[in-house]
């Protein structure tokens, strides 16, 4: 493990889904990360994910590399979110749903020339929906 950050560090994730304590009572608080929220490190957070050989995961925010041999991928990183960073991780359903939700935004425009440029930005942003329905038919019925 490398050095504990100390109270006052930024940092902020780079995944959602990950579960970590915010409160050292037996009935303290879990927080699940979002993508892109952006943290401050507290004595009480140190305190709160201390495990049974006296480490936390925060040791590993200035490691990748552990990080990597820990959970497979970078999870969290130094610093504030940078403002480029997507709520979402791309390929995933979280991208298809805000892809999804932008798409009907632009689609209830009014306005046709608007309309084709918010759908173009839409397309331009996100990447392709990874779902597709195929139209070809095999002996009359769809494959």
């Amino acid at each position: 493990m490398t050095k504990q950050p100390t109270p006052g560090t930024e940092f902020h994730f780079l995944k959602s889904g990950m579960a970590y304590s915010t409160d050292t009572s037996l009935t303290g608080g879990t927080t699940v990360s979002r993508r892109g929220q952006t943290g401050t490190i507290t004595q009480t957070l140190l305190d709160a994910n201390v495990d049974r050989n006296g480490h936390t995961f925060f040791e590993l925010l200035h490691d990748e590399d552990a990080q990597i041999n820990r959970w497979g991928e970078i999870v969290f990183a130094p610093g504030p979110a940078p403002a480029d960073l997507t709520a979402w991780t791309p390929g995933t359903v979280e991208e298809a749903a805000a892809r999804e939700a932008a798409h009907r935004v632009a689609l209830a425009l009014s306005d046709d020339a608007e309309r084709r440029r918010a759908v173009r930005a839409v397309n331009q942003r996100f990447s392709f929906p990874t779902t597709q329905v195929s139209t070809e038919i095999d002996g009359g019925r769809f494959r």
